[in-house]
């Protein structure tokens, strides 16, 4: 498989799909199985996951010196104003 830009932004895409779909049947609280035993993963986990995804997929695009495929908001600089 070859890397390039078009496939990143693919998985990027793909990502936040799933990621939406997950979060939407996704309890606010994480919550227990008692069937199962395992975690079920909260909305925040859901999109904590996807983030570090996004976030990985970036540092990829960013090694074969493309531009990052998703923009993180919390790397954009924050203006405070000014006070009078």
């Amino acid at each position: 498989m070859t890397i390039t830009r078009k496939s990143l932004v693919a998985k990027a895409h793909g990502i936040l799909s799933d990621a939406m779909d997950k979060a939407l049947k996704a309890p606010v609280r994480r919550g227990w199985s008692r069937l199962a035993g395992v975690s079920i993963p909260s909305k925040r986990d859901v999109l904590a996951a996807a983030k570090a995804d996004l976030q990985m997929i970036n540092q990829v695009a960013e090694t074969f010196g493309y531009d990052p495929v998703w923009n993180d908001p919390d790397e954009q600089e924050v203006d405070l104003g000014s006070v009078d």
